[in-house]
């Protein structure tokens, strides 16, 4: 049991907690797989943690300049905290939990993970899970509702949940395969993250009622206004009006004091945004150069360890396909997200969330890239309306059969934790009477 115990530390604290280590070995093996040369298994490994270091250093920077937002909107339209409105900080929580279980998230991480290989070994569902992070925080999620809602014992619940995710992190990423197939026009990869309910969902309804060929990516500005036909100015400039509202309903005083570090506001703004635009063209440059390198060297566990595998994948990994579909979601989730949070203030206001700048790019703009891809302009629209939908309204429903988890739900009200493992919850709920 112990030599177990030491063999499940090394893993979840030495390769585990770091996803550039993690596309190292996948790369490291598939390229040996496949009798490369010494020089190209060292040169794909490097650049495959290359590669995803530098998609995460653009994610970073995407993040730290833009998720002020969130608090100066919040602190513009809706007060205080003690108004009502939940901040969506979690992190003080995430570690307290992660301290309480660990060796248990540890456990279940590294069962899921073989879970997963052997379903993909050996059933027709090819599919290996690479987003580590996400694989963290589907145990985090599914281990709170266990603790909340059952009875049972530790190994009990290693079981269940090792056995629930490896399959879930199977099965629900080929499912999303044919509409992510829609998107990049192959099989190379699927997604790989918390929110395949909203893209499914989004992808099939926008088949139905949008117009495919209406592509959100066909449309053009006037000449005058070409620019904005670059991705990274239209993100820039979008970052720079959110951060222009949030300005001017918090006050600058108040911006200044909390996060311009008392220099002038308006500056500290522009720059903020304009970082934010470089952190998004970063992200994709991180993409591509993963891509190149992890999709090649991938080719080998396809063919020896797991036969006609496919990896599934971070978000980000789509966000160049459609770049202005990216940008539509993002913006619907948070207009639509915003209405919801007034709805739940008026119906329920110790439930209300304001919508999170990051999780509305991320999820929403993701959303809206399916859509886009099986019914254009409409689809991408469609996408952000109904990620947001997903994510808040069926939010207080989550917390309640997560209860160690509830703030890190509020701040990742992913759409497959609000719907699918809240509805798991809660029929757990009702079978134990809890």
């Amino acid at each position: 049991m112990d030599t177990l115990n030491s063999i499940v530390t090394f893993l979840t604290s030495e390769i585990f907690n770091d996803a550039a280590k993690v596309f190292g070995l996948v790369a490291f093996l598939g390229l040996v797989l496949q009798k490369k040369k010494i020089e190209q298994v060292f040169t794909g490994t490097v650049r495959s943690m290359m590669g995803f270091l530098i998609l995460m250093a653009g994610v970073n920077l995407l993040f730290v300049n833009i998720n002020p937002i969130t608090e100066i909107l919040r602190h513009g339209f809706a007060g205080e905290y003690e108004a009502g409105i939940l901040a969506r900080v979690a992190e003080g929580q995430s570690a307290v939990f992660f301290k309480d279980y660990g060796p248990e998230i540890g456990m279940i991480m590294v069962g899921a993970f073989l879970v997963n290989l052997l379903v993909a070994r050996f059933s027709p569902w090819k599919i290996v899970y690479m987003t580590v992070h996400l694989i963290l925080q589907n145990v985090w999620v599914v281990l709170a509702i266990l603790i909340t809602v059952t009875p049972w014992t530790l190994p009990v619940r290693v079981i269940v949940a090792s056995v629930f995710l490896g399959i879930w992190q199977t099965v629900v990423p080929w499912i999303t395969l044919p509409w992510s197939r829609k998107v990049t026009g192959n099989d190379d990869f699927t997604l790989g993250h918390g929110i395949h309910t909203s893209t499914i969902l989004t992808a099939w309804i926008a088949s139905k009622i949008g117009k495919k060929d209406d592509s959100a990516e066909k449309i053009k500005f006037p000449e005058r206004l070409a620019f904005l036909d670059d991705p990274y100015i239209m993100t820039t400039i979008i970052f720079l009006f959110l951060f222009l509202i949030g300005l001017i309903f918090a006050g600058p005083d108040w911006v200044s004091e909390n996060y311009a570090g008392g220099k002038n506001p308006w500056i500290w703004m522009i720059m903020s945004a304009v970082y934010g635009g470089t952190g998004l063209s970063i992200l994709l440059y991180g993409v591509k150069t993963l891509l190149s390198e992890i999709l090649a060297a991938f080719k080998g566990i396809a063919k020896k360890l797991v036969p006609g595998a496919i990896p599934a994948l971070d978000m980000p990994v789509f966000f160049g396909y459609a770049p202005t579909a990216l940008m539509i979601g993002f913006i619907t989730h948070m207009v639509v997200g915003t209405i919801i949070m007034f709805v739940m203030a008026a119906v329920s206001p110790e439930n209300v969330v304001f919508p999170a700048i990051v999780p509305s790019f991320f999820e929403g703009g993701t959303a809206a890239i399916f859509g886009n891809a099986t019914g254009g302009k409409r689809g991408a629209i469609l996408g952000g309306v109904i990620s947001a939908i997903l994510c808040y309204t069926f939010l207080p429903l989550a917390v309640a059969v997560a209860n160690p988890m509830a703030d890190y739900l509020r701040q990742f009200s992913l759409s497959d934790y609000t719907v699918v493992f809240n509805a798991i919850g809660n029929l757990l709920k009702a079978v134990f009477g809890t």
